[in-house]
């Protein structure tokens, strides 16, 4: 299965890459630092007909290109039609939380960190669904 993590932190990059590791095998991980790099890469697997990410998380504060701004461009394409998206942040405000689960893109907003038994879920929530 191919994840997909949009972050400007390598902390969080790297646990995230460690925790999925640990619970299959198949995992194969792409990171992103900001947006536009993102949006950039899945323009080109879109190109290339190579395999969409079937999880993405995606932080909201990034450089260049923030999260709010990724998701409006990925919605306005049929890139992630079969992607599950998923806001990770570690911002505690009630609109952002609102504001995700309005779109229906994204399946849901979780608060850093995030334990191990939530990353199993994603895991599974991605897999059983494709």
């Amino acid at each position: 299965m191919k994840i997909c993590i949009v972050d400007d932190d390598p902390i969080f990059q790297l646990l995230a890459k460690k925790q999925f590791q640990k619970i299959a095998g198949d995992i194969d991980t792409v990171s992103f630092t900001n947006g536009i790099d993102a949006y950039a890469y899945f323009r080109s697997v879109e190109l290339t007909s190579l395999s969409m990410p079937k999880l993405l998380l995606v932080d909201l504060n990034l450089p260049i290109m923030n999260g709010w701004q990724l998701i409006d461009k990925l919605r306005k394409t049929c890139l992630t039609e079969n992607t599950h998206i998923y806001i990770v942040s570690s911002s505690p405000a009630i609109e952002d939380r609102i504001r995700s689960l309005s779109l229906t893109c994204v399946k849901d907003y979780l608060m850093k960190p995030i334990n191990s038994q939530q990353y199993e879920e994603l895991y599974r929530v991605a897999n059983v669904a494709h």
